[in-house]
């Protein structure tokens, strides 16, 4: 009996196709937690949106990610026009806290990121904006009452 060389190769990739066709779908099914641990990313996400007038729940946030060891990689979430000196300020030297104990830092910058939010990405490793995002803008309003 001849052998067709083209048949047993459709059917060796047909074969293959299935077989990773089925482990995704394994993978799909049963969640992330099923995937081998080098699929599964230490990576933690904290939002800053909105003004800055309180850090207490942000720096409780990275803080818990500080002593996490399986977190290798924070990526902070920055919407903010900014805010209030005081809690930028906390936030900032968080970040670095997390750069020294050799942890990354992405900012990933949303709509607006402007003053004090602008500020906090300065401590971060990389910054990723999109091209239609409003940034900048550190600087100090003062206002006084002309007579």
């Amino acid at each position: 009996m001849k052998k067709h060389p083209i048949l047993v190769i459709f059917l060796i990739l047909f074969g293959l196709a299935l077989f990773f066709l089925f482990l995704l779908a394994g993978l799909a099914f049963f969640g992330a937690s099923a995937a081998p641990s080098f699929l599964r990313a230490p990576i933690a996400i904290v939002k800053i949106e909105g003004s800055i007038y309180n850090s207490d729940d942000t720096l409780e946030d990275l803080q818990e990610h500080l002593e996490d060891d399986e977190v290798k990689v924070v990526v902070l979430r920055l919407d903010s026009p900014g805010g209030a000196v005081g809690p930028s300020q906390e936030i900032y030297e968080h970040v670095k806290k997390l750069r020294a104990a050799d942890k990354k830092v992405v900012v990933s910058m949303g709509t607006v990121a402007a003053s004090g939010a602008y500020y906090i990405a300065a401590a971060a490793d990389k910054i990723v904006a999109n091209s239609g995002t409003i940034t900048g803008s550190i600087g100090v309003i003062m206002e006084t009452y002309g007579v």
